[in-house]
């Protein structure tokens, strides 16, 4: 019969994961507050959450910005012993948080796991090779993840370093927009390279001071998805951050491009995480003070190469 799965936030990336654990044999529910989304394939879909009462294993994808609130909605209807594995690239405010820290903020709810790496959502739908990084500090969400989603195409690296999958899914979204950032500057790939893997090891210490590990950063969760994110042509990170380079500023870049990039909102919100905490994070600031200002993007680059190499 498999597992009976309830997905909440079925938008593209949502339905994609859905399907893949239908492929595997499991029983999917999608939810989305949107009615007009298209059926997908060995998945039911629904617009009541109230239809999800029961249901003991979710999937939750909702954006950064909606989470708090579809968590609040949830809370109600599931039990102490539901399992949430999310798959969030982002952060809560008010105060910083991950998603999963959010679960225990606002549910009862504590087996907690979250789904980062280097998955590209067009493989997952075509059912290509793939293959995710699942962290959580409980072994039964991770044997869940593996139920789910693990196949012949699709394999499962487990971690019990939660956090550092979250906070490494959340630089990554960052240092890809860095990596666009200079080569729109107009930079060559060994000053590119030397930049990325500068801002990776910046991005490990970060992950350390915030609760995960090192490994987890320069691992699947981290350095594997900005491997991957470097090598798509059209990554929304990469095209904003080469437009940024040009010295427009975001709101038009983002306009013009089409392209919302959720690392527009971490940048701000980590950036005031490392003043908290004293952290050294130079491309943060190359970022924040810079490629969000319409400086130079030579000259901001010079200041970063200055401070950080």
């Amino acid at each position: 019969m498999g597992l009976e799965l309830a997905v909440v936030g079925a938008g593209r990336w949502g339905s994609a994961l859905g399907a893949a654990a239908a492929r595997n044999g499991h029983q999917v529910v999608l939810w989305s507050s949107r009615a007009n989304l298209a059926p997908v394939e060995g998945c039911d879909r629904t617009t009541s959450l109230a239809d999800l009462r029961g249901r003991k294993i979710f999937f939750f994808t909702v954006a950064p910005e909606q989470a708090r609130a579809a968590a609040r909605e949830l809370a109600p209807i599931v039990g102490p012993e539901a399992i949430v594995i999310h798959a969030v690239r982002g952060l809560t405010d008010d105060p910083v948080t991950t998603i999963g820290d959010l679960f225990a903020q606002e549910t009862c709810i504590r087996r907690v796991g979250a789904l980062g790496g280097p998955v590209l959502v067009s493989e997952l739908e075509e059912g290509s090779p793939t293959l995710f990084a699942c962290g959580s500090a409980f072994p039964e969400v991770l044997a869940v993840a593996k139920e789910l989603l693990a196949s012949k195409q699709t394999r499962v690296a487990i971690t019990p370093d939660r956090r550092g999958v979250e906070w490494s899914s959340a630089l990554v979204a960052c240092l890809a927009l860095g990596v666009g950032y200079v080569q729109g500057a107009g930079y060559g790939p060994g000053l590119v390279a030397a930049i990325t893997s500068e801002a990776v090891r910046e991005a490990a210490r970060f992950v350390v001071a915030m609760g995960g590990q090192e490994s987890t950063m320069l691992g699947l969760a981290g350095g594997g998805d900005l491997l991957a994110a470097v090598a798509q042509k059209n990554r929304p990170e990469i095209l904003v951050g080469r437009a940024l380079a040009s010295g427009r500023a975001l709101v038009e870049v983002e306009r013009e491009t089409g392209q919302r990039v959720v690392a527009s909102d971490i940048v701000p919100k980590l950036m005031r995480v490392a003043a908290e905490r004293d952290l050294h994070f130079p491309l943060l600031g190359m970022l924040g003070r810079g490629a969000f200002s319409g400086k130079p993007a030579r000259e901001v680059v010079k200041t970063w190469i200055e401070s950080a190499l």
